[in-house]
């Protein structure tokens, strides 16, 4: 059991959890604890072949200068994977080709309002469609933006 808690193992433990709080609970919004962890992991290996010595003041001189190190290798590209984000206005999402009745009339200067999973969306044309939509037109959405339903008529 002994020979299982060794410095190179724990430092791979530590590795382990902080790319893992990094990734699930900080949703890859701060990269300094992925640097760090790979800055153990860099370390633990460099232990198991003996390149460093398996002591307090060496795993943590190791640990600052990989961590460093990672920090000019990746800050770059890892900034890039964060900063590309989809048009707030063009976001993927499941609701378009849904289908529904409207409750009111719809037109280029009356919106609706229809209520779906608890939420009260408003419901406007989309901006192919140039005529009045009445109350119970079968429509289809084309677009969903955040709290807006662009529609069609069905079939159009």
């Amino acid at each position: 059991m002994e020979a299982l808690i060794t410095l190179p193992n724990l430092l791979l433990v530590i590795g382990i959890v902080l790319i893992t709080l990094e990734v699930v609970v900080f949703g890859f919004s701060t990269i300094f604890l992925v640097f760090i962890g790979l800055a153990c992991f860099t370390s633990a290996i460099l232990m198991w072949a003996n390149v460093i010595d398996e002591s307090f003041i060496h795993s943590a001189s190791s640990i600052a200068v990989f961590t460093f190190a990672y920090a000019l290798l990746l800050w770059r590209p890892l900034g890039k994977l964060q900063s590309e984000q989809q048009d707030p206005n063009n976001q993927p999402n499941t609701m378009k080709g849904m289908q529904f009745r409207l409750a009111e009339t719809v037109s280029a200067t009356q919106t609706g309002v229809y209520r779906y999973s608890g939420i009260d969306w408003k419901v406007e044309l989309a901006p192919e469609v140039n005529v009045t939509l009445e109350a119970g037109t079968a429509v289809e959405v084309t677009k969903a933006e955040v709290g807006k339903l662009l529609v069609k008529p069905v079939g159009s």
